[in-house]
């Protein structure tokens, strides 16, 4: 009975004069915001719309208001005027729950335009603002619902971690060669700083159909590296750019269902840049196949040939060949993967030949305390070259690498949240210009949706 008197009381808003307007907005405020969203639940947009611009008539600036009216105008297919009334909404907003609602139909309304990407942009927006439970799912929820509408995806990477090798130098001083001892020049010697880096990753998903997906893409990665002031003063003869590290590719990727499995075919096509230099093109092509298990487990096959042609004439193309696998397993609120690899690489220059095996296990421990979920990592490798010019027994690599992941979930900033990373790597050599140790500290940040 009282939502019969709220839409009779909205008939005859439109004949009464504006003093009247005012007495009875001011005694049915809640009420006329009741009946603008039941016309809502009820797929009465034009109800709805016709209560809204009533109350705004006498109060134009009114956030609640001005979000239903970009609620009910989208329903009528007005996005464009949807739209326009959602960023009035913003613009007049004055505390987090006006904030995240008016972001939240800005974010629908570019959705219905068919303009995913700025939808999602203005979802990010709207986690700035959210602070309840509900909240966060609901736009975990509405961001993965646009991003697999969307054919365009991309994703931004930034990294900021002092390091004690930025040079990938030895750890030692001096080494061994054919039994002499040589002194190295500090250059060849790791020194520490501070390295910072940025990438990207779009494509566009230009084929669609039940059972395929069928992408295009670029990437490209950008690394700089700023010495110590103890490492300036070891190698006065280095500087910065000595170490600067740039990528870029054009991708191409193809994901194939099957009733028990998915298969990934990718391909890369793309320089490297080292020291400002160009350091070689390459050439990579890749398969995985990922096979669902029992009990929310998964197996992971996959295999890769990366071919790398050198710009210097001193070293010789080369090409890798490598296949393994990864096996995800949940358990007790964590997730444990298993991961095996091996390579074997092939070169004109034999001594740039190899073979690699690898091992890891990775553990997701989840929420360790509120607002941090740990990951914690152990690997190790083993190479060997079979020909060295600095050792008639060849040369054998053992590479143990440790690292940990701490996400501050409740630290976030447009949906994305600090990542702290320690990591550290320990590679032994039976020739001692190639044993180094590296130990760096991380700070990143990764998407919360």
């Amino acid at each position: 009975m009282r939502i019969l008197n709220y839409c009779i009381s909205a008939i005859f808003l439109g004949l009464m004069p504006a003093s009247v307007h005012a007495e009875a907005l001011t005694l049915s405020k809640t009420g006329m915001v009741e009946a603008t969203r039941l016309a809502l639940q009820a797929r009465n947009p034009e109800l709805a719309l016709a209560l809204a611009e009533a109350v705004l008539e006498v109060t134009p600036n009114r956030v609640d208001m001005l979000v239903l009216k970009s609620r009910a105008l989208r329903d009528l297919g007005r996005y464009g005027d949807a739209l326009d009334t959602a960023k009035q909404a913003w613009t007049f907003a004055e505390n987090d729950l006006q904030k995240f609602a008016a972001a939240l139909v800005a974010a629908q309304a570019q959705s219905s335009r068919g303009n995913k990407t700025a939808g999602q942009f203005w979802l990010r927006r709207a986690a700035n603002h959210a602070e309840t439970d509900a909240q966060k799912l609901q736009l975990r929820r509405d961001f993965r619902y646009l991003k697999d509408r969307n054919p365009w995806n991309i994703r931004l990477d930034f990294g900021l971690s002092p390091n004690s090798n930025v040079n990938n130098g030895s750890s030692e001083d001096t080494i061994t060669l054919f039994g002499l001892p040589f002194s190295l020049s500090p250059t060849a010697q790791a020194l520490s700083g501070l390295q910072g880096n940025v990438s990207i990753d779009l494509s566009y998903r230009f084929r669609e159909t039940q059972r395929s997906r069928t992408f295009l893409g670029f990437q490209a990665y950008h690394r700089e590296s700023w010495l110590s002031s103890s490492a300036q003063d070891a190698a006065p003869s280095a500087s910065n750019s000595d170490f600067r590290y740039s990528s870029a590719a054009l991708t191409f990727k193809h994901q194939q269902l099957f009733p028990k499995a998915r298969l990934d075919l990718s391909a890369r096509f793309g320089r490297n840049w080292y020291a400002t230099e160009v350091l070689s093109d390459f050439v990579s092509l890749g398969t995985e196949l990922l096979l669902p298990r029992e009990h929310n487990r998964q197996l992971m096959l996959l295999g890769r040939v990366d071919h790398q042609s050198h710009a210097a004439p001193s070293r010789a193309d080369l090409t890798v060949a490598r296949v393994g696998m990864r096996y995800r397993i949940p358990q007790d609120g964590r997730t444990w993967t298993l991961s095996a690899d091996a390579q074997q690489s092939f070169s004109d220059n034999l001594s740039q030949e190899y073979k690699e095996i690898s091992a890891g296990v990775d553990v997701s421990l989840g929420q360790i305390f509120k607002g941090a979920n740990l990951s914690l990592g152990l690997s190790a490798a083993h190479r060997q070259y079979d020909i060295s010019p600095y050792s008639v027994d060849g040369r054998t690599d053992t590479t143990i690498e440790a690292h940990s992941d701490v996400i501050l979930s409740e630290i976030t900033y447009f949906g994305f949240a600090p990542v702290v990373t320690l990591r550290h790597s320990d590679t032994r050599s039976n020739i001692t210009l190639y044993s180094k140790r590296e130990t760096s500290v991380g700070l990143s940040l990764t998407s919360q949706f």
